[in-house]
């Protein structure tokens, strides 16, 4: 084991989420005898934490970009979301697949872990061990003939025949002809972790295993002396100034973040009687002071928020989130704001979400929970798969 090489990568999706959830992987595998090398989508994303670590970051293969309207194309299962990145164009798919083999081939790693990769597994597949790792969203369904239907919206969903064809053409390309198994196991790789809560893992109900729980620990926080509500949102979401616009009427104190605000949009905002932070603040210290928090809904913010036990008013910007926020919605302790909304009804929703007891009473029942469940650390877990994999 001492010295073989894990390439870690990251194929898909924005933001910084997938770049420290693999830098803390990364350490965790040197740690336990390995050497760590990360692919990553995106080499600006945490870069100075792994210049700091002294992990080495090579850029993964880029697959084809999104070639439908984007006006009009919505997702409707983890398929869906295969097409977008060239599962639907067999030489578009070649392509990305050569680039990962001559990786692969260059690095020589004894095991790949994958952090939403829809391409990579098609070029480890019967050539190089795969753990799959992500939260409930990037990790489908191992078992069953088709991926679920996470949302009906009314057109045709990719056809998974026609998928599983286009990478058994690429793979008789590459020089390794077989038949493809169903598209949940593939994208499962030789084995899968689902690194979330099992409260948030939006495949709960179509899985036989239990996600294993978040990579970061949180511990429910003492309730906070009065209503007041955090808002960390993105600038330059259409919907962000109507929320804030809503908060500020209120009749709670509030303090925010606005990721890219601009000096005078800060000020502006400023004026309506909202704390706004210049820089991002500890997420952890902010929690502790509100009773609820206005956010988007990725997975790393919503996980703290709700294992610190606060209540949570959802503005999804996109198909993840709004899982997510259905998913908390169903057990009744957050609000999603759906687009388009009002002035008018964002003030109504941050005071449902800061003042009610009911909905307090819940998310802080749920916390505990999570508190109390005798787990075992998420990275120690993805070690020992590790461990098992490459021997």
């Amino acid at each position: 084991m001492a010295g073989k090489r894990i390439l870690l990568a990251w194929e898909n999706g924005a933001g910084l989420g997938h770049a420290k959830r693999l830098l803390r992987m990364a350490l965790a595998v040197r740690e336990a005898g390995f050497e760590p090398v990360v692919a990553a989508r995106d080499l600006s994303a945490a870069q100075k934490e792994y210049r700091q670590a002294g992990i080495p970051v090579l850029q993964a293969p880029r697959h084809r970009g999104f070639q439908g309207d984007a006006k009009t194309w919505s997702a409707q299962s983890y398929a869906d979301l295969m097409a977008s990145c060239a599962w639907d164009d067999e030489e578009a798919l070649e392509q990305t697949t050569f680039a990962w083999d001559s990786l692969l081939d260059i690095m020589q790693p004894a095991l790949v872990i994958a952090d939403f990769c829809p391409i990579l597994p098609l070029a480890t597949l019967g050539r190089i061990p795969t753990l799959v790792v992500g939260d409930g969203f990037v990790v489908p369904p191992r078992a069953g003939d088709k991926l679920p239907i996470l949302r009906d919206n009314k057109q045709p969903p990719s056809d998974e025949a026609k998928l599983r064809a286009n990478g058994e053409v690429v793979l008789a390309r590459r020089g390794r002809p077989q038949a493809l198994p169903s598209l949940g196991a593939l994208m499962n790789g030789d084995r899968s972790i689902i690194c979330t809560y099992p409260e948030l893992d939006i495949y709960a109900d179509f899985r036989s295993e239990q996600a294993s729980g978040s990579l970061e620990t949180a511990t429910p926080l003492p309730s906070p002396q009065g209503n007041g509500l955090f808002i960390y949102l993105a600038a330059d979401h259409k919907d962000t100034e109507t929320a804030l616009d809503g908060a500020s009427l209120a009749g709670v104190p509030v303090r925010a973040f606005i990721r890219s605000a601009r000096p005078a949009q800060r000020d502006a905002w400023r004026a309506r009687g909202m704390f706004i932070h210049d820089d991002p603040p500890s997420l952890l210290e902010e929690l502790r002071l509100a009773s609820a928090i206005m956010h988007h809904g990725g997975i790393g913010t919503t996980e703290l928020a709700l294992a610190t036990g606060r209540a949570q008013l959802l503005v999804p910007r996109h198909l993840e989130q709004m899982l997510n926020a259905k998913r908390l919605g169903s057990q009744g302790v957050a609000v999603r704001l759906a687009a388009p909304f009002k002035a008018e009804h964002a003030t109504a929703a941050v005071r449902h979400v800061c003042g009610s007891t009911n909905l307090h009473e819940k998310v802080t029942a749920i916390a505990h929970n999570i508190a109390a469940r005798h787990q075992r650390s998420v990275l120690s877990e993805i070690v020992a798969a590790a461990s098992e994999l490459v021997n």
